[in-house]
């Protein structure tokens, strides 16, 4: 009988497994199975070698990574193996297509891995980490959520001032919390991350030397919207939403955000129908007071019904009541402010309804 990896792999996924996929994986892993106590079952893509010799000479390279690894079965696209009670399976394959068999296969991602991927090796011709990959993947991720590990994001780490630089000084910082589509995700500290790291720390220069940034780890869960609501004197209606801004973009006339959201919004939504005031000076330095006159002031002269912005105020924002009950002009009729990190505006929540 011809031996068929995809039914394996639909008998293990019954079990409910513990699963880690990794894609545009590259071939040496010295560390990777340092986390065969977390993960029953490792699968692993790589489209790089594509004929039989190339395939032999990166398996050969492979099974270094740890001298417990035993070949179980081959076929002419995948490397399936052993590692003492553990299953290893390695395609030689486009990614989308062995994320179509884990996703045949009934498989729950556990842990999904988005380093060095096709954009600097692995043989691939996307990023796993785009929008669209990670939309995919995290629909296959458990109730009780997943993580993700990655060293480079479009949406989580986007480049600064220099578009084209993969030095981590030209890059904004990862974003502590996130919420993309229906997934929040929420950075946290994983023993696991030097084991992705290929940095080289040179002695007296604080800079790390790497193809993108020190590896990162998400909890990724389902978001659950939240809103507070309050009215002014003048009938203003304000909103306080735990949520991205590119989720409602549409609900929205105009928006003043700043260029790093732009950046995202139109990563997100590139259909955006919005209008879209951005600022390019130091969000930060807003302060509630005068960034609040500046969005009803915008509002007022665009004629926006509905304004959205995203966090502001350094996390004092009282003022925002005050200034809301004196304005008295026909726009806007609504303030809508979006946030990512749950505590924000923890200092005026309890004066507002929650919807």
């Amino acid at each position: 009988m011809v031996f068929d990896p995809d039914n394996l792999m639909k008998s293990l996924a019954k079990n409910n497994p513990n699963f880690l996929f990794y894609p545009s994986s590259g071939f040496n892993h010295k560390n990777l199975f340092k986390m065969y106590y977390d993960y029953d079952i490792f699968i692993l893509s790589d489209y790089f070698p594509r004929t039989h010799g190339e395939r032999k000479k990166c398996f050969k390279e492979f099974r270094k990574s740890d001298s417990r690894l035993q070949l179980y079965r081959s076929t002419v696209r995948s490397r399936i193996c052993r590692i003492g009670y553990k299953w290893v399976f390695l395609f030689f394959q486009d990614n989308n297509e062995v994320f179509e068999r884990i996703r045949e296969a009934g498989f729950k991602i556990s842990c999904f891995v988005g380093v060095n991927d096709g954009c600097r090796e692995g043989g691939n011709y996307e990023c796993v980490n785009s929008p669209r990959w990670i939309e995919k993947v995290f629909t296959l991720f458990p109730e009780e959520g997943g993580l993700y590990i990655t060293d480079h994001s479009p949406i989580l780490n986007v480049l600064n001032v220099y578009p084209y630089s993969y030095d981590p000084i030209y890059r904004e910082p990862y974003y502590p919390e996130f919420i993309f589509k229906n997934w929040r995700l929420k950075r946290i500290h994983s023993v696991y991350l030097s084991l992705f790291c290929s940095y080289s720390y040179v002695p007296g220069i604080s800079t790390v030397l790497s193809l993108f940034t020190y590896p990162v780890a998400y909890k990724v869960t389902t978001h659950r919207y939240k809103c507070w609501k309050w009215i002014s004197k003048t009938g203003i209606l304000l909103t306080i939403e735990h949520d991205n801004i590119a989720n409602h973009i549409d609900e929205i006339d105009g928006d003043i955000v700043s260029i790093r959201c732009f950046d995202l919004i139109q990563k997100l939504t590139p259909d955006i129908k919005a209008e879209v005031e951005v600022i390019y000076s130091d969000w930060r330095d807003n302060t509630t007071q005068r960034f609040t006159k500046r969005i009803l002031q915008v509002a007022k002269e665009r004629k926006w019904k509905i304004v959205g912005t995203t966090a502001y105020g350094n996390g004092m924002h009282e003022d925002i009541f005050s200034i809301l009950d004196n304005w008295k002009e026909d726009y806007p009729e609504a303030l809508r402010i979006f946030y990512l990190d749950s505590n924000d505006f923890s200092d005026i929540k309890y004066k507002m309804e929650e919807v």
